[in-house]
């Protein structure tokens, strides 16, 4: 089982870093899914009071999205219930309120009812009598404007919803919800995920509306919302193939940090010593005080969302990051393909640091080493990215699958170096085997050196896959 990096786990965030070492440790879960599953639950809790400001003062939400990618039997469940406790905890606390709001409402509606029933018994007994009915009528019609409103049942924490849900169920004061499954499949199905643009709004900070004949009228112009949608790879194929094309064309997947279980089967071993889950409870207990906090400030007319600035070796760095990944979209760079997920990745920095430094309490502006800390975790989150939704050219796929198919050869006991290129040709895998493909694959292997075509006299190409003698040729990253 993988341990949590340096990088990520000597910046002093101890809050963040104890919770996530306790779900690997105890529930031998990939660092990958603990931190997926802990930041947006985090992210909850800090977006109702603070943003983030930008060093040209333009400020964005602290909200993030985590999407987590992970086999069954990994732990998703495991971390998410941990991760999501105290968010759980304050929803059950909201439900309390609003049953005791909701038996108040009915005792107010029976009184209600009563003072109605009356006057319209003086209504009729004037009108029988032939009296004056015009003072009672405006006591009625006074009464019927008068009527309890019942009360608004606030939702923060959603497991599966759509955005006319969504919208009814958040507070207008306290703009702040959260989508959270473990087993995303019917949210990535339906729910939100079929409407991108209302996801997208939210994230930017730009707010949402809607006029729908059940929720009438709403807009919401602070709404605040975090996601943490944990899926296994053959839901996230099913997805890309059904609406990859519009969550990535609309920006919806450039906003997302894309989390993976890089674990191996077998990796989960159970030991017979006592866990301890300290770090958990105080994580559970310090979460928990921050949303009631929340809660009650948002309550306030004075109440106004905080700014988390960087402080100046801070923001030497993030601008300096953010420079960089600007350079690596140029053609040839990392990111030349995926101009939209470059564009996002400062931001993202920026969103996670504020996270972090809100969340554990700091008070200063935002330090460097939680700039470093959140520029270790996107730069996962992007090669993630990258991996999974910004396929390499077919030639160059193609390649590495050659490639990988002349590495089991290579690697034989007593390997062959030289053989026709047409023996190759009939036995590699079958989605190169056309001529064009397969010799434009080849063709590129030779250019990197990997292998050496040749001729004979009597004009038979053969292939060297041993040039230099080297063995065995990794020529470029895996797939």
């Amino acid at each position: 089982m993988q341990h949590i990096p340096q990088l990520i786990n000597s910046f002093g965030h101890a809050l963040f870093e104890g919770v996530v070492a306790e779900i690997v440790t105890n529930i031998q879960v990939d660092q990958e899914v603990a931190i997926g599953a802990v930041l947006p639950a985090m992210a909850l809790v800090a977006q109702a009071q603070t943003d983030f400001e930008f060093p040209d003062k333009r400020t964005v939400p602290s909200s993030l999205f985590s999407l987590v990618e992970a086999m069954s039997g990994r732990g998703k469940s495991g971390a998410a219930r941990i991760a999501c406790g105290p968010i759980t905890l304050f929803q059950e606390e909201l439900n309390e309120d609003f049953g005791e709001l909701n038996l108040e409402h009915e005792g107010d509606v029976a009184i209600w009812k009563g003072f109605g029933r009356d006057l319209s018994r003086q209504l009729s007994a004037a009108l029988k009598d032939g009296d004056p009915t015009a003072d009672i009528e405006k006591a009625l019609k006074k009464h019927v404007r008068a009527k309890p409103v019942s009360p608004t049942k606030i939702n923060i924490l959603y497991e599966n919803s759509n955005s006319p849900a969504l919208l009814e169920g958040i507070d207008q004061r306290y703009c702040s919800a959260g989508i959270f499954s473990s087993e995303a499949i019917t949210t990535m199905k339906t729910g939100v995920f079929s409407d991108f643009g209302m996801l997208n709004s939210i994230w930017s900070g730009d707010g949402w509306g809607s006029d729908r004949v059940s929720t009438g009228h709403v807009r919401l112009p602070d709404a605040r919302l975090s996601m943490m949608a944990m899926f296994q790879p053959a839901v996230a194929k099913d997805f890309q193939r059904r609406k990859g094309e519009l969550a990535r064309g609309s920006g919806f997947l450039a906003r997302a940090l894309v989390f993976r279980d890089k674990s191996q089967a077998g990796d989960q071993f159970v030991t017979d010593h006592e866990k301890s889950w300290a770090r958990s409870k105080k994580y559970e207990q310090h979460m928990l005080s921050m949303l009631r906090e929340g809660w009650k400030a948002s309550r306030l007319d004075s109440f106004r969302m905080a700014r988390a600035r960087l402080n100046p070796e801070a923001k030497r760095r993030w601008t300096h990051y953010k420079n960089g990944t600007v350079m690596m979209v140029r053609p040839g760079g990392i990111y030349s393909n995926a101009e939209d997920h470059a564009a996002k990745l400062a931001e993202q920095v920026g969103r996670i640091a504020t996270v972090l430094h809100f969340c554990e309490g700091f008070t200063d502006d935002i330090r460097l080493e939680t700039v470093e800390c959140a520029i270790a975790i996107v730069d996962m989150c992007s090669k993630n990215f990258m991996d999974l939704f910004v396929p390499l050219p077919q030639e160059l796929a193609d390649a590495i699958i050659l490639n990988e198919y002349l590495n089991k050869h290579r690697c034989k006991p007593m390997p062959i170096r030289i053989r026709e290129r047409t023996w190759y040709r009939q036995r590699c895998p079958d989605e190169i085997r056309t001529d064009k493909r397969y010799y434009r694959a080849l063709e590129l292997l030779g250019d990197h050196g990997v292998v050496v075509e040749f001729y004979d006299d009597k004009g038979t190409c053969w292939v060297d896959i041993f040039p230099g003698g080297h063995w065995p040729l990794p020529f470029l990253p895996k797939l």
